[in-house]
């Protein structure tokens, strides 16, 4: 039944092997774990990735600014700008899995597919692990220093009513743009990530959605994609309310820090970067295991690491001041 197109056996005499009897149904396993992968990750496309064939880690360099002069007449140009170099190392955190052993028995009593509900929550369980991190590293971006002499630190945005007040937190996300403006950081690739009780919130600020005076979205429809010329997306995965105190066995990289006043983060592409050593991989086991345990295991994987890149692309909506380093900035009762 798993066999491929009817394709001969490639055993002994034409036999067919495990591998054989299985391969349209990896096939259709993968397609669903990427699938899932695809439609959950929401922090793949908001960041600068690189890939990288061998190594345990991988350097971002950034340049400082360059500036224009006039030219006296008669002079050499010998090329006066000496703009600053900084770089960033991230490194690769040990291999991300989630696996999963399908018990034969239970494909055949079940009244469902289990095969494709698993595959699915593979898929998602990996995509929320990605994102989960991307998250934390974003925010921990507002808080940072500058990287470079010649930029800015990232920037904390507090009152104490942004998470409970959609008025307040609009005007914080208008503010958030106006920061960058300031700062220079493109206008391209801008993103608010908010958690599903803002995102909601945020739909009641009738200026938002009112057309007439350049709203976008839908209140019926419970709609809204865009604030302040920035894309908004709504997930779970912000780490407002955690505190955590230290790396996760496995972890080469700084993922930790108080969240407990998270409310929202703005963020440009530029702000953090992915080191991606082996993408998503999915594995299924042999013949051997399926004899000994009547099972079929699955195992998807990858090797990444996540790390801040610039700061200043970064801006954290908090309800009560962030500790930022030197260098950052925070702006207590932003809106007021």
């Amino acid at each position: 039944m798993g066999v491929k197109n009817g394709a001969a056996g490639t055993g002994a005499e034409g036999a067919y092997t495990y591998d054989d009897l299985t391969a349209i149904f990896m096939k259709k396993f993968s397609g669903e774990v990427f699938n899932a992968w695809d439609e959950k990750c929401l922090f793949k496309d908001l960041q600068r990735t690189r890939t990288i064939q061998h190594g345990k880690s991988a350097s971002f360099n950034y340049t400082g600014k360059m500036n224009g002069r006039y030219h006296e007449r008669g002079t050499f140009i010998l090329g006066s700008n000496n703009p600053p170099i900084s770089e960033q190392i991230i490194h690769i955190d040990d291999l991300l899995i989630s696996d999963i052993a399908i018990y034969e028995l239970d494909e055949l009593m079940l009244h469902f597919d289990v095969r494709q509900e698993y595959s699915h929550k593979v898929g998602v369980s990996m995509a929320l692990a990605y994102d989960d991190r991307c998250a934390r590293i974003n925010v921990l971006a507002a808080r940072h220093a500058a990287m470079n002499k010649d930029q800015d630190g990232g920037t904390v945005l507090s009152h104490a009513l942004a998470e409970k007040d959609p008025e307040v937190l609009a005007d914080m996300i208008y503010l958030a743009a106006q920061t960058f403006d300031e700062k220079d950081v493109p206008e391209e690739d801008r993103h608010v990530i908010v958690k599903p009780a803002q995102y909601y919130a945020l739909l009641k600020v009738k200026d938002l959605i009112n057309k007439d005076i350049g709203g976008t979205g839908s209140y019926q429809k419970a709609d809204l994609k865009w604030i302040a010329d920035m894309q908004l997306h709504k997930t779970n995965r912000l780490p407002n309310g955690k505190n955590i105190t230290a790396r996760e066995r496995g972890e080469h990289n700084d993922y930790f820090g108080d969240f407990t006043n998270t409310v929202a983060l703005v963020t440009n592409k530029q702000a953090i970067g992915t080191v991606q050593l082996r993408g998503l991989k999915l594995q299924k086991s042999g013949a051997d295991f399926n004899i000994m345990t009547q099972s079929n295991m699955i195992v998807a994987s990858y090797a990444v690491g996540h790390g801040i890149l610039r700061p200043e692309c970064a801006i954290e909506i908090s309800k009560a001041g962030s500790q930022t380093e030197a260098g950052g900035t925070t702006i207590t009762n932003a809106t007021e």
